[in-house]
Protein backbone atom coordinates (compact mmCIF):
# COMPACT_ATOMS: atom_id res chain seq x y z
CA UNK A 1 0.00 0.00 0.00
CA UNK A 2 3.07 2.18 0.47
CA UNK A 3 3.17 2.69 -3.61
CA UNK A 4 -0.70 3.92 -3.43
CA UNK A 5 0.32 6.42 -0.80
CA UNK A 6 3.18 7.92 -2.71
CA UNK A 7 1.37 7.71 -6.28
CA UNK A 8 -1.88 9.46 -4.23
CA UNK A 9 0.78 12.59 -2.66
CA UNK A 10 2.14 12.79 -6.18
CA UNK A 11 -0.85 13.47 -7.84
CA UNK A 12 -2.13 16.08 -5.19
CA UNK A 13 1.10 17.79 -5.55
CA UNK A 14 0.35 17.91 -9.46
CA UNK A 15 -3.33 18.38 -9.73
CA UNK A 16 -4.64 19.74 -6.68
CA UNK A 17 -6.30 17.61 -3.63
CA UNK A 18 -9.86 18.37 -5.59
CA UNK A 19 -9.09 16.77 -8.84
CA UNK A 20 -11.40 13.93 -9.88
CA UNK A 21 -8.52 12.56 -10.87
CA UNK A 22 -7.59 12.52 -7.13
CA UNK A 23 -11.56 10.94 -6.38
CA UNK A 24 -10.85 8.05 -9.12
CA UNK A 25 -7.32 7.59 -6.68
CA UNK A 26 -9.33 7.22 -3.76
CA UNK A 27 -12.07 5.10 -4.74
CA UNK A 28 -9.50 3.02 -5.84
CA UNK A 29 -7.26 2.71 -2.79
CA UNK A 30 -10.68 2.32 -0.82
CA UNK A 31 -11.61 -0.32 -3.17
CA UNK A 32 -8.05 -2.69 -2.05
CA UNK A 33 -9.04 -1.63 1.54
CA UNK A 34 -12.48 -3.19 1.36
CA UNK A 35 -10.75 -6.10 0.06
CA UNK A 36 -8.24 -6.09 2.63
CA UNK A 37 -10.93 -6.18 5.02
CA UNK A 38 -10.01 -2.55 6.22
CA UNK A 39 -13.32 -0.98 6.40
CA UNK A 40 -12.44 1.97 8.37
CA UNK A 41 -9.92 3.11 6.11
CA UNK A 42 -11.45 2.29 2.94
CA UNK A 43 -14.61 4.31 3.78
CA UNK A 44 -12.00 6.90 4.79
CA UNK A 45 -10.94 7.46 1.21
CA UNK A 46 -14.47 6.29 -0.70
CA UNK A 47 -15.55 9.03 1.64
CA UNK A 48 -13.02 11.32 0.08
CA UNK A 49 -13.84 10.48 -3.59
CA UNK A 50 -17.37 11.54 -2.53
CA UNK A 51 -16.63 14.66 -0.98
CA UNK A 52 -14.16 16.00 -4.13
CA UNK A 53 -16.82 14.66 -6.61
CA UNK A 54 -19.58 16.60 -4.57
CA UNK A 55 -17.51 19.66 -4.99
CA UNK A 56 -16.84 19.28 -8.15
CA UNK A 57 -20.40 18.09 -9.70
CA UNK A 58 -23.00 18.66 -7.16
CA UNK A 59 -24.66 16.68 -4.22
CA UNK A 60 -27.00 14.91 -7.17
CA UNK A 61 -24.62 14.20 -9.66
CA UNK A 62 -24.63 10.10 -10.62
CA UNK A 63 -20.86 9.52 -9.89
CA UNK A 64 -21.46 11.72 -6.46
CA UNK A 65 -24.30 9.69 -5.30
CA UNK A 66 -22.79 6.13 -6.31
CA UNK A 67 -19.60 7.27 -3.81
CA UNK A 68 -21.66 7.89 -1.20
CA UNK A 69 -24.00 4.61 -1.87
CA UNK A 70 -20.27 3.22 -1.65
CA UNK A 71 -19.81 4.61 1.82
CA UNK A 72 -22.78 3.35 3.41
CA UNK A 73 -22.08 -0.32 2.23
CA UNK A 74 -18.84 -0.12 3.06
CA UNK A 75 -20.50 1.05 6.47
CA UNK A 76 -22.65 -1.78 6.28
CA UNK A 77 -20.55 -4.49 5.75
CA UNK A 78 -18.11 -3.58 8.22
CA UNK A 79 -21.18 -3.43 11.27
CA UNK A 80 -22.05 -6.84 9.98
CA UNK A 81 -18.54 -7.61 10.93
Amino acid sequence: MELHHQVLESRIRVLGEKHLDIAVTCSNMSAIYEDLGKYDEAIKYALQAAQIREASLGRTHQKTRMCYDVVEDLKRIQAQK
